[in-house]
Formats: structure tokens, C-alpha cells, sequence
């Protein structure tokens, strides 16, 4: 069985913060869960599959903000819900300044961090992972 590493990067100095094996085919907005100790988070900042109801639930248990990408498509929620804020500044000044604004670009540390772990663990990991 395949499996899948995500990581949780501190975006002030790079650390990586947690990690978590799962399956392959692993839905984040089913498990969604921030586990980084006693850390305190201030904001979380995802791809599209963080758009649920859960993932917002998580973060706002967290006392963070969560920053992750409107689903195409995507309506408004509640009357003051911080995702209708999302949905409403795409429509407004577009998604790429939205992006900027939002700090939305930011998601690319996890993926640079990512980019390196592979580098690191190579092959190894990739074994490791396919026996657990």
C-alpha cells in the first residue's frame, strides 16, 4: 500500500513543525487535524482540499486563520464566516491578487520543504513508507 507524508512548515524560519504518514487516497478535509505540540499557530495556509466546513472548524479551535483556496465554483457559507471573506475578494480583485494580499503564497514553504525531504530521504523513505 502506497502512503503519503504532509508536512506543517513554520513559515517564519523554515521548521518543519509536524509530520504525518497516511494513506494513499488520505482526504485532509476528513482527517484534518493540527497536531504541533505546544506551538502556537496563528495561521494555516492549505490547497483547495482545505475548503471544508471541518478544516475551518479545526483551525478556529486552533484560534488561527485559515488560509486555503475557494473551491472553483464556490458560495457563500454563513453571514460573517471568515471563507465568505475568501470567496468574496476572488470575485472582487481576482485570484492572483487575492493570492498576494492574503499571504496565500506562502503554501509554496510546505512544498519547497516538501522539494527537500524527498531530496534527503530519497529512495529510503519512499521504502520505508511502502512497509508500514
Amino acid at each position: 500500500m502506497t502512503k503519503t507524508t504532509h508536512l506543517a512548515v513554520d513559515a517564519s524560519n523554515h521548521d518543519i513543525v509536524t509530520d504525518e504518514l497516511s494513506s494513499y487516497g488520505y482526504r485532509m478535509a476528513k482527517h484534518f487535524e493540527i497536531n504541533c505540540g505546544r506551538r502556537d499557530i496563528d495561521r494555516v495556509t492549505g490547497d483547495g482540499a482545505g475548503d471544508t466546513r471541518s478544516c475551518y472548524n479545526e483551525v478556529a479551535a486552533k484560534k488561527a486563520i485559515l488560509r486555503t483556496l475557494p473551491r472553483e465554483k464556490a458560495r457563500y457559507w454563513s453571514k460573517g464566516h471568515p471563507r465568505d471573506h475568501a470567496v468574496f475578494m476572488t470575485k472582487q480583485i481576482g485570484l492572483k491578487r487575492w493570492k498576494v494580499n492574503s499571504g496565500y503564497h506562502l503554501r509554496s514553504l510546505a512544498e519547497t520543504a516538501m522539494y527537500r525531504f524527498k531530496q534527503l530521504m530519497g529512495d529510503i523513505h519512499h521504502e520505508q513508507a511502502r512497509s508500514a
